[in-house]
Order: structure tokens, then C-alpha cells, then sequence
């Protein structure tokens, strides 16, 4: 628009002053500008673009083919285009890497009228997360560079990789346990199987109440009495801020927690108990949604930015997975925990404020932590006080070796000075024996 402007101030300018060559020269830079213009919006605004269908959902080590063809439907030839399919660079730059890629996201083609072109590269899944491919970025424009038009277009795929699976070695149902029957202050419901005693019997209740034998030797109605208790299962409660799994450790204690909650809530599942899950960390899916709309740009450097700054930093709030019985549970949360980022200012005790009055009472709350504060003590203690059954599962701590210290190390004091059980979680070993009799040796408080 400036150049045209431009060229009709010299041919302006020649008419005035009479020169005939240089108006001639300046309107034929006008007609120039404007064809560009013109051929430009055309190419641009006539190539569309579409994405093969790949699976969303897939296992550490996964390949697939992404594919993305451009259709031009003019009948004009576009000489060139430049299209670079999205895709964050910190996928594939980080340490360790997070996926591998092996073609060209970028490419120059050249389409003919009523033609199309495909781009293609292969996708290597490295590492739990959420990932995303697209929109793609295209740019076009005349022969001379003089005028060149950007677009956004394609929706983008979203890939969702799974955490690696740990299978639990046993599962002890035993008193000291984190997760199981509990027996409870409240009368939730009786449990059959737990005869606690008999009494007279009472008008109303059920036939099958009746203790015939008790009955029998003392000639009058004699009912059961059952204990009150209730399957427990645990709500896990997971610390997933980055000041829980500082450097160097990060990926590797991050990653563990990851697959102890999935392990657990596995063999939770397939107990047929109740399980759910609550953390302050960021759902990745949440931070990726953005306008996938057909836009188009006069640089390349807005169309980039314009799509970057809908990737929208989310809001701090909790991550639920509500506590409950259910087949699908298991995939529900291993769905949340495969899209799990770590938070930056998410503090855990704020966590447990906010998510506390949604647990249930009758499942334990097992808080898989990297670490443990002061703060984080008294919010677990503050819990156990309320009625709930908590359990401590430290991820490392940063500690090797033995876990019975000669002297506790602080964040152990912590839990150790407000009588709060705790489990030691230094490898992925010790993640499948934490339910075994093996396991038991790294609990270190009562039970």
C-alpha cells in the first residue's frame, strides 16, 4: 500500500513537471503493484489445506506419518509458497528430548492450477505429555516480492502420549496399608462380612439380619450386629510444582510421581474401590486451546505471534479427577495425568484448601509429594484432623540409600513431629512394592 502510494506521488510529481519517461515509469510501477497485489490475495486466499487423521492418544515409543496436503482451487498457477506445519520447538530441543522428528515441518512448493502437494514428516513420541501439531503457517506472494500475504490454516492435531505403566508387585490388604478398608467413626453403611455381635432382635429389620443359630440356643430373635466400615480407596493428592522437583531432578522425580499415581490408581481400579485425583498442576490441554480459525496476516511475524498469544498461560486452579467407583475411572485419570505440566506458583497447601471439601471421607488421602515443607506438614496435619486418613508418599527427596536415618532429614522431621505416616519413593522398584510387605519397610510412622 505504501509502494502503490508511493508510485502515484512520482507520477503525480512527473505529470507536473513534464517528464514524460518517469510518469510512464511510475504508472507502470502502479500497474505492477497492483497485479501483485492482486495475484497475491489470489494464491493466498485459494489454497487450502488439510490434515490425515492420526491417533490421539498414543504410548512412550509411538511413530506416526503427519501429513498435511494444500490444494490449490484457482485456475491461476502459484508460483511459490513457503508452509511450516506447527510445532513447539521446546518438543523437540529439550533435554531429554521430547519427540524426534525426522522430515521437514517447513517446505517451498510451487502448485499448479487445480493441483495439490503434500508435506510430510515422522513423529517419534519420547516422553509423556501433550503435544500439538499445526495450525500451519503459510506464506505467498507475486514473482518480484513486492507483496506477500500469510494464513493460518488447518486445525491442529493434538496428541496425548501415556506415562509408562508400572505394574504394583501384590496388593497386602492389611491394617497398615495407605489404601483399603478402614474402620470408620461414622456409620457409613454395615458390611456383612464383619460380624461384630449379636442383640435381641428389632421389628422391622431384614431376614437376613437374623443369627438363626444364636436364635436357636436362646429361644428368642437374635439379629447381627456388623461392624461399620467402608472400602476406603484413596484420593491421591499429587504435588506437581516445579519447587516440589527442582533441578537437576526435575524430569526424573516428575516423571516418578507420575507413574506412582497411575500405579496406584491402576490397582485401585482394578480392585473395583473407589479412587480420585486432585493436583496443582497444569493441564496442557487447557494451556493449547486457542482459535483454530482461517486468519490471514501482512507478515509472518504477526501471524506468529497472533497464534502464540491465544496459548493463553491458565489461571492456578486445582486439577480434579472426583473420587468414585467406576470402570472408566482408571482412563479418566490416566488421561489428566499423561497431559500434566508442572505448575509455577501453585502453592500445595493452597491445593488442599481448595480441593479438601470435595474428598470423600471414606477414602484415604495419599499426598505423593517431592518434596515437603513446613507449610505442606501442617496442611496434611490440618487434614488428619478433620477425619481423614492421610498418608505421606515422598518421591526421593533428593535422598539415596537407606531410609532409616540416623538422624531424619528435615523434610521427614516435618511429617515425623505431626505424627503423619509416610512412604519413601526413591526409584520406579520401590513404586511397584509400595503395596507389598516389602514395601512396608519404608513406612515410617503409624499406620
Amino acid at each position: 500500500m505504501k509502494l502503490l502510494g508511493l508510485a502515484l506521488l512520482v507520477a503525480i510529481a512527473a505529470a507536473v513537471l513534464r517528464l514524460g519517461l518517469l510518469v510512464y515509469a511510475a504508472y507502470v510501477a502502479c500497474a505492477l503493484i497492483a497485479l501483485s497485489k492482486l495475484f497475491s490475495r489470489a494464491w493466498a486466499h485459494n489454497i487450502e489445506a488439510s490434515r490425515n487423521e492420526v491417533p490421539l492418544k498414543h504410548e512412550i515409543g509411538d511413530k506416526f506419518s503427519m501429513e498435511v496436503t494444500l490444494t490449490n482451487h484457482s485456475g491461476l498457477n502459484a508460483p511459490w509458497l513457503l508452509a511450516e506445519d506447527y510445532v513447539a520447538q521446546n518438543d523437540f530441543t529439550s533435554r531429554p528430548q521430547r519427540i524426534k522428528l525426522r522430515g521437514e515441518t517447513r517446505g517451498i512448493l510451487s502448485l499448479k492450477k487445480n493441483s495439490e502437494q503434500t508435506l510430510t514428516y515422522e513423529v517419534e513420541l519420547l516422553r509423556r505429555g501433550c503435544y500439538q501439531f499445526g495450525p500451519l503457517l503459510l506464506e505467498t506472494g507475486d514473482l518480484f516480492g513486492l507483496q506477500r500475504d500469510f494464513r493460518l490454516l488447518t486445525k491442529p492435531a493434538i496428541v496425548t502420549v501415556y506415562p509408562k505403566l508400572l505394574p504394583l508387585h501384590g496388593y497386602d490388604i492389611q491394617s497398615n496399608r495407605p489404601m483399603g478398608e478402614i474402620r470408620l467413626t461414622n456409620r457409613l453403611f454395615d458390611d456383612p462380612t464383619r460380624v461384630q455381635g449379636i442383640k435381641p432382635h428389632v421389628p422391622g429389620e431384614p431376614l437376613n439380619r437374623i443369627h438363626w443359630r444364636a436364635t436357636a440356643r436362646t429361644g428368642q430373635l437374635q439379629s447381627k450386629v456388623y461392624e461399620s466400615t467402608s472400602v476406603a480407596g484413596a484420593t491421591i493428592v499429587l504435588d506437581f510444582s516445579k519447587s516440589a522437583f527442582p533441578p537437576p531432578g526435575e524430569y526424573y522425580g516428575s516423571e516418578l510421581a507420575i507413574q506412582l499415581a497411575a500405579a496406584i490408581a491402576e490397582a485401585l481400579t482394578q480392585l473395583n474401590e473407589q479412587v480420585g485425583l486432585a493436583t496443582n498442576g497444569v493441564d496442557a490441554l487447557e494451556r493449547l486451546k486457542h482459535s483454530t480459525a482461517d486468519l490471514s496476516f501482512r507478515s509472518r511475524t504477526v501471524a506468529q505471534h497472533k497464534f502464540r498469544e491465544n496459548i493463553a498461560k491458565p489461571i492456578p486452579q486445582p486439577v480434579l479427577v472426583p473420587t468414585r467407583r467406576d470402570v472408566e475411572q482408571f482412563e479418566r485419570i490416566l488421561d489428566q495425568l499423561a497431559r500434566l505440566e508442572l505448575s509455577d506458583d501453585f502453592p500445595y497447601a493452597e491445593l488442599l484448601a481448595q480441593a479438601a471439601p470435595r474428598f470423600p471421607r471414606s477414602a484415604t488421602v495419599l499426598a505423593v509429594l517431592g518434596n515437603v515443607t513446613e507449610e505442606t506438614a501442617l496442611a496434611l496435619a490440618s487434614l488428619e484432623q478433620r477425619g481423614f486418613c492421610v498418608t505421606a508418599l515422598v518421591i526421593s527427596a533428593g535422598e539415596r540409600g537407606n531410609p532409616r536415618w540416623a538422624t531424619a532429614p528435615e523434610w521427614a522431621a516435618h511429617l515425623l513431629e505431626r505424627d503423619i505416616p509416610y512412604r519413601w519413593v526413591p526409584d520406579e522398584t520401590t513404586v511397584q512394592s509400595i503395596c507389598t510387605p516389602e514395601g512396608l519397610s519404608n513406612l515410617s510412622a503409624r499406620a
